[in-house]
């Protein structure tokens, strides 16, 4: 079992470690997040990944963040906060208003830098930084919130067998001091589309491992290597979907729900002041846990309430979080399209398989 991440706690290990690589200084620095790639996973299908294998000495597991989402996670990796801090509490977030914010894709008009409620290292320190990802993730929302115009060059690669090239690219553009950030996206995208474990998952796996281990032999030498994850996965069950719509008596009070079906955030009509959170725990029942607004604040899942930002505390938290145990998800289709929970492969909530991540650093 592994207990999930308490900011009060202080900076989490995985957050120390990504801002230590990050900010350091003297050496080149080249950091890959390896999108969906568990621990558990990884250590169950170790016999197709050489190159992780290869370093098994050096194999730390880490704890992801809560939730175990991309945008979450990374908000807090290149600001060094929480949650409730940065403001990016889910695959999607709510505004005061209701409506919901796909924190990868935005909505139009919305500026990602105002939407994020916290500034990066990079804005705080000198150090020279490339980004290298698909070239479609130049212009995204999530790229526009992470990474400071003025601080920060885009390396695009069309296809990933030119992925290297773009590595090595950043690499001498960054320089002996400067840093390079790598998102590889493969593995999640196979897990989500054909579950983790599945032949489509394996190849994945084996290619990206395969990449690894050859771009090592091609990036300069004296670069310091920083390779994570922002979450594992779990397999779905289509079966096991509860919806919110079809939910008895005063839940149907319900007025607008963000997130993911693993970790779904949901808000009330407030004709009353009274949120119906002990008939929406008896609804829920043992497929998940449900965290009302004082449970999330006290828990240090998010962050600790005395760090958080006003603005995030009083316009984006919901009534209730609902984090799914087990192949459980949850829904709402009066807001959210079935077609949304249609992945084989999904994460966010903190069952081991999704916040046990691995941790690997060398030096070329």
């Amino acid at each position: 079992m592994t207990e999930p991440v308490d900011w009060r706690e202080g900076e989490p290990s995985l957050v120390r470690r990504w801002r230590e690589a990050l900010e350091g200084e003297g050496a080149r620095d080249l950091l890959i997040l390896v999108d969906g790639l568990g621990f558990d996973e990884l250590e169950r299908y170790r016999s197709h990944a050489r190159f992780f294998r290869s370093h098994m000495n050096h194999l730390d597991r880490e704890t992801t963040l809560a939730p175990a989402t991309t945008t979450s996670v990374l908000a807090s990796l290149f600001t060094g906060v929480a949650p409730l801090t940065h403001g990016i509490l889910g695959y999607e977030g709510l505004t005061a208003r209701g409506e919901r914010v796909n924190n990868l894709q935005g909505e139009k008009g919305l500026d990602p830098r105002s939407w994020i409620r916290a500034g990066g290292y990079t804005e705080l320190h000198e150090r020279r930084v490339a980004h290298v990802g698909p070239a479609r993730y130049r212009t995204s929302f999530l790229t526009g919130m992470l990474q400071p115009a003025n601080r920060w060059e885009f390396f695009g690669y069309s296809s990933p067998g030119r992925r290297s090239d773009a590595v090595r690219k950043a690499l001498d553009h960054v320089g002996q001091g400067g840093a390079c950030y790598l998102h590889v996206p493969d593995i999640d995208k196979a897990g989500h589309r054909h579950g983790p474990g599945s032949t489509a998952w394996l190849d994945a796996l084996e290619n990206t491992d395969r990449f690894l281990g050859a771009l090592m032999h091609s990036i300069p030498r004296d670069t310091r290597v920083s390779i994570t994850a922002d979450h594992g996965m779990v397999e779905a069950d289509l079966n096991q979907i509860a919806d919110l719509a079809h939910a008895p008596g005063v839940l149907s009070r319900c007025s607008a729900v963000a997130g993911e079906g693993r970790a779904l955030m949901v808000r009330f009509e407030e004709a009353d002041g009274c949120p119906p959170l002990e008939e929406l725990r008896s609804w829920v029942g043992e497929r998940g846990d449900v965290l009302d607004r004082e449970r999330m604040l006290s828990s240090g899942l998010f962050g600790d309430p005395g760090t958080a930002d006003r603005r995030v505390l009083a316009e984006r938290l919901g009534d209730a979080f609902i984090f799914a145990n087990g192949r459980h998800q949850f829904t709402h289709t009066g807001f959210i399209r079935a077609t949304a929970l249609e992945q084989r492969g999904v994460h966010g909530s903190l069952s081991s398989a999704e916040i046990a991540v691995p941790f690997l650093q060398f030096a070329v």
